[in-house]
């Protein structure tokens, strides 16, 4: 074999080298961009619930969500999937903005309602089982925070247990305040379950 056709062969074989290499690279951004489409479809509220809340307007005492006579409905297929999400997520930050999430579907059916949605014993069950196993307090947070948002009482139980036993001084100071805010939403809602004092 000359020389001449080493330098073709050699040539030839770098390039499909390089066409692998970039074919892959475009293959991954394409995978990665349709798993952030993915990931960003299935954490949108359903219709009604409010779009730009944040974790504070689910803690206030005054939900900025306004609900209507009918709870949207939340198939038990996506808060399976916000659950997992919730647990599996790498970066916190997604985490903390699935948890919101939580708290957003809850209240655009609870803001003036004392009862229980229909979905509710699963999604505080999902939420309990990501708060236990969540190691970044800024994801425990949202957890406990949102949690004010629910009316059944594994909720409460979630934000009493946070408030006394985690390790975070943060996250405790926010179960305290998310405790407050469930309290003064079920008073507003017309709860019985409280003294008619409201929290300052």
């Amino acid at each position: 074999m000359s020389q001449n056709t080493k330098i073709v062969v050699t040539s030839l074989s770098l390039a499909v080298v390089l066409a692998s290499a970039v074919a892959l690279v475009v293959k991954s951004g394409l995978e990665s961009r349709r798993a952030d489409i993915q990931f960003r479809q299935m954490v949108q509220l359903p219709q009604g619930a409010a779009g730009n809340s944040s974790i504070s307007s689910v803690a206030s005492p005054q939900p900025s969500v306004r609900a209507t006579n009918q709870r949207p409905a939340v198939s038990s297929e996506r808060v399976q999937q916000l659950g997992f999400s919730l647990m599996s997520t790498p970066d916190p930050k997604d985490r903390v903005k699935i948890a919101d999430t939580f708290g957003q579907i809850a209240l655009s059916g609870n803001a003036s309602s004392v009862e229980p949605g229909p979905q509710e014993p699963k999604m505080v069950d999902l939420l309990q089982a990501a708060y236990s196993q969540e190691r970044d307090p800024s994801v425990r947070r949202a957890i406990v925070t949102n949690a004010s948002a629910f009316n059944h009482t594994a909720a409460l139980e979630l934000i009493n247990s946070a408030a006394e036993h985690d390790l975070d001084e943060s996250v405790r100071r926010a179960a305290l305040e998310a405790r407050k805010a469930r309290e003064n939403r079920l008073v507003l809602a017309g709860s019985t379950e409280f003294p008619s004092q409201t929290w300052r």
